[in-house]
């Protein structure tokens, strides 16, 4: 009762013809349909079927019902008289069913709907091969963002709107993060301003190889099969030259395009100072690569592009490697992919390794993608030199420096007087200054300071502690490598993987005239000697030993008072043994402990060192440091009260000042102390945990606040 509508099916079992002896001719047959509304009869549809059809057959009619109505019958009324058994004409018509029907407005959320109405008539009676060209998903896009125009106005503050978009760099957003047909990532999971910026790099207008221009990258593909995401990840990665990877809880993106270099390295911040540089495999790399795609034209039919390396193909025996390129429809960008994959290939096995520390990586953090300026003295020509910057300005050491000169120090000096430096100023760009040594420098004995130098840095400040490689004549090109891997090797270290960076893909630093060589400043300073050298000891037990502890302190004291004092960078103090051993430490103030386990005759060494590799006068000092066990009387009264799973021991108290703590030990049958077992303030103690039938043999001792030991007494 609540249709809306009615299907009603006829059927013409022995179809509509009229046979006679001479012909076979049509027949007809007409009929009505009634509804019954409000208790009256009403015509609903009148018609006539004239067709000539020989066998069975169907035919379908709609008939609207009316709103409301309580109750509903139809009726089939026949207007075409029955014919005779024997008229040879075959017009019978049979209602075969009724299909109710109720009109629901039916919603496909997420889903793109198509919807063709055609006659037919046209199709003789064949369903219809459709063929269509699809535009695309609306995608979700920065607000300030025109898809049409490829532009976008103003800053992003973030938000993103939808919109249809065929840049690669948003179709990998969507893919990231869209939980219905993507992978659902959070979207703070995803840098969204890495792939802002990667996206506008795709929309830079490039050759389109006619003439013309298009957009660097464009992806326009029907994704209509199911593969991993991984996979889906890289595809879209390799079609925009960008390099993915996990980082500070976010997926990172980094195109591979001209970028300028963000690192230095040389050999005093890798690992033993050393790089693992790749073999060359070029003999196994394609000589003619060929990428097939998809054009756009009506067929869609496959074309293919390539890039010939014309050095291998002349010298070796050709070889071929094909590939498909998914989502591009653009000769000219079929073109550009062959020719960087040929070129990063060739890049990629020439390759090379190195390894740093925590430290190192926690002030200079590079990510794959990133480029560095590595500087191995050992693949340069000429004269070069690697070392680190270690102080920014001394003028606080009675030194000065002609502006635009400015007075550094290196740990390691030039084997050459003046030439070109690379550095890192604070800012982390790497820049290049003009660099001469200075010789005439003051020691007591060659007045000699090798690392000290002045340099031209165009108002720059170089960074403290940093990198710094010196040329003698620096070169037109330096070698970029991009990073490729960052890997932990389980040691505190780890090790970094990364490729040239091609000639064409590399920002050269900036060049300029050498200024006037610089006047010499006066640096004659001299570096103080220790004096009035005091020793005190003292003892505490550290890992479950006694250890003796010697301070050390000391006054500086010139040589000459006619030449000021230059600023010590560190004291180095040596003490020798009685057995031989050395211990050494370095501090900035003269006052120091040293932790000495061996009783004997000690002889100390005190030395200043300069921030420019001088060394001042060594002073010595001998002094002992005694044994552990004085004359001192043993416990008395010593006893031992067993309990259950515990043993109560006590002792007297001695009878002499300043006892700072007892000591309980278990003994071996040889009477050997082997181990400590509790240290107490009171003259009894309580100790658990005790085995029953265990034997155990207990001794006690006590330490004075003078650090003076007494001996062992034993239960």
């Amino acid at each position: 009762q609540s249709a809306q509508a009615a299907r009603l099916t006829f059927r013409l079992p022995q179809g509509l013809v009229h046979q006679t002896a001479q012909v076979i001719g049509p027949s007809q047959v007409k009929f009505s349909v009634d509804l019954l509304i409000d208790g009256s009869w009403i015509e609903a549809l009148a018609d006539e079927i004239d067709e000539k059809q020989t066998s069975s057959f169907e035919l379908q009619y709609l008939i609207q019902l009316p709103v409301g109505a309580s109750l509903r019958k139809i009726r089939i009324n026949r207007l075409t008289a029955l014919p005779a058994p024997d008229s040879g004409e075959r017009n019978e018509l049979v209602l075969n069913s009724v299909t109710w029907i109720h009109w629901d407005q039916l919603y496909h959320p997420h889903l793109a709907l198509l919807s063709l109405e055609m006659d037919a008539g046209f199709l003789k009676g064949r369903l219809p091969r459709l063929s269509l060209a699809l535009k695309g998903r609306v995608l979700q896009v920065p607000v300030n963002y025109d898809p049409e125009k490829r532009t976008s106005t103003g800053l992003w503050n973030g938000q993103f709107k939808a919109a249809y978009s065929n840049n690669p760099a948003w179709v990998m957003w969507d893919l990231l993060t869209d939980p219905l047909w993507g992978i659902g990532l959070n979207a703070q999971q995803v840098n969204r301003y890495d792939l802002f910026a990667i996206a506008s790099w795709c929309d830079e207008a490039v050759n389109d190889g006619a003439g013309g221009t298009q957009p660097r990258f464009q992806f326009d593909m029907l994704m209509n099969r199911r593969q991993s995401a991984i996979q889906t990840i890289h595809m879209l990665s390799d079609i925009m030259h960008v390099q993915t990877f996990w980082s500070g809880g976010q997926l990172r993106f980094v195109a591979d395009k001209p970028a300028h270099a963000g690192w230095m390295v040389n050999e005093t911040n890798v690992v033993n100072g050393q790089f693992t540089y790749h073999s060359d495999r070029s003999y196994q790399l394609p000589s003619h690569l060929m990428v097939r795609y998809q054009t756009d034209s009506q067929d869609g039919h496959i074309a293919v592009e390539q890039a010939v390396d014309t050095n291998r193909a002349d010298r070796e025996w050709p070889q071929f490697q094909s590939l498909f390129l998914s989502g591009c429809q653009h000769a000219a960008q079929a073109k550009r992919h062959a020719e960087w994959l040929l070129k990063h290939a060739y890049r990629a096995q020439l390759g090379v390794s190195y390894r740093v520390g925590l430290d190192h990586y926690a002030d200079n953090p590079v990510r794959p993608g990133d480029v560095v300026m590595l500087l191995d003295t050992s693949q340069q020509t000429g004269s070069v030199h690697a070392t680190r910057l270690i102080l920014n300005q001394h003028s606080h050491d009675n030194l000065t420096a002609v502006p635009p000169y400015r007075l550094l120090s290196v740990s390691q000096p030039a084997p050459f007087n003046s030439g070109k430096l690379v550095y890192m100023d604070i800012a982390g760009a790497i820049r290049t200054g003009f660099y001469y040594q200075i010789q005439s420098l003051f020691n007591e004995a060659t007045s000699y300071y090798p690392a000290l130098f002045l340099a031209d840095v165009a108002g720059s400040v170089p960074a403290d502690d940093s990198p710094v490689t010196i040329f003698a004549t620096l070169p037109d090109d330096l070698p970029h490598y991009r990073v490729l891997q960052v890997m932990e090797t389980g040691t505190a270290q780890l090790e970094i993987t990364a490729m040239p960076v091609a000639e064409e893909d590399a920002v050269p630093l900036p060049s300029s005239e050498p200024p006037p060589a610089p006047p010499l400043p006066n640096i004659q300073t001299q570096l103080p000697f220790a004096q009035a050298i005091t020793i005190s000891q003292f003892e505490q037990w550290s890992a479950g030993q006694l250890v003796h502890e010697i301070e050390v302190s000391w006054t500086e004291q010139a040589a000459k008072e006619d030449i000021p004092l230059a600023v010590v960078q560190w004291w180095r103090v040596t003490a020798f043994g009685p057995d031989g051993q050395q211990l050494h430490q370095q501090v900035k103030k003269p006052h120091l402990l040293l932790p000495l386990r061996l009783a004997g005759a000690w002889r100390l060494e005190v030395q200043a060192q300069g921030w420019y590799g001088q060394t001042g006068k060594a002073v010595s000092h001998e002094f002992s440091v005694a044994a552990d066990i004085q004359n001192l009387p043993a416990l008395t009264g010593f006893a031992v009260q067993p309990a259950p799973e515990m043993l109560s021991v006590s002792w007297d108290v001695p009878a002499l000042e300043g006892v700072a703590r007892y000591e309980i030990w278990q003994m071996d049958k040889q009477d050997t102390a082997t181990k400590q077992l509790a240290v107490t303030t009171a003259n009894s103690h309580q100790l658990g945990s005790m085995t029953a039938g265990q034997q155990v043999r207990l001794a006690a001792r006590y330490q004075r606040q003078t650090g003076e030991i007494s001996p062992f007494c034993a239960s």
